[in-house]
């Protein structure tokens, strides 16, 4: 048996075990240290949305608590804040900008995408 409590993530609140809270804290706590300051913090938050929607389609799908297996999903779906190297590109942005701002356009393209798709089969 394992322990689980409430977390509010993106301002909805998940049933999450003791486990998989350590490696979603630590993830976090990885991604404010790659992303600092003000353009960090709104990457972190938008990631934090995403790690909620994907939570949000793990719960419809029946489950009741998020396991340590749902948050490497994730992460392995959201990518590591190792990988999101600084590597810079001559007149681009720093690789991690653009690789989080990637994701952020594949997410919205998909929720697009989604929405059409939901709104043609009523």
């Amino acid at each position: 048996m394992k322990k689980s409590f409430p977390v509010n993530i993106n301002g909805r609140i998940y049933n999450i075990d003791e486990d998989a809270y350590a490696l979603l804290s630590n993830y976090l706590d990885q991604l404010h240290a790659t992303f600092p300051g003000e353009e960090g913090n709104e990457i972190v938050s938008d990631i934090e949305a995403r790690v909620a929607e994907l939570f949000e389609e793990r719960l419809s799908a029946g489950s009741q608590v998020i396991d340590i297996d749902d948050v490497n999903r994730v992460i392995a779906i959201m990518g590591r804040p190792e990988d999101l190297g600084d590597a810079p590109v001559p007149n681009h942005p720093p690789r991690k900008v653009r690789t989080a701002l990637r994701r952020l356009l594949c997410r919205k393209n998909t929720r697009a995408t989604n929405s059409t798709a939901i709104s043609t089969t009523r």
